[in-house]
């Protein structure tokens, strides 16, 4: 009697033992975004620390024009700050008796 007639199992376990309905392609896939992911993180955390001038200023860039990109999008004015002469309504004065 072998060991695949034993398991009971939804899990195929090949020739090797290994379950690979369990580490399929998804699985795969995922633990190589992860291992990617970190990899990406503490370079770039060493390339911050090594150059901080070259890493902060064209992040800073990067950040105002999707700031700007985001604010043209929804047909903002760019200075946040500023109103819109039209959606001002004019207030009426309230007579005191």
């Amino acid at each position: 009697m072998s060991l695949r007639n034993n398991v009971q199992s939804n899990a195929c376990i090949d020739d090797t033992g290994a379950f690979t309905d369990v580490f399929d392609k998804n699985a795969a896939t995922t633990g190589g975004v992860i291992i990617a992911g970190g990899t990406a993180a503490f370079g770039a955390g060493i390339l911050l620390a090594a150059l901080p001038a070259q890493i902060i200023l064209p992040s800073a860039v990067a950040g105002a024009l999707f700031f700007v990109g985001d604010r043209q999008d929804k047909n903002l004015p760019l200075n946040p700050f500023t109103k819109d002469e039209d959606s001002v309504e004019p207030q009426t004065a309230v007579a005191v008796a």
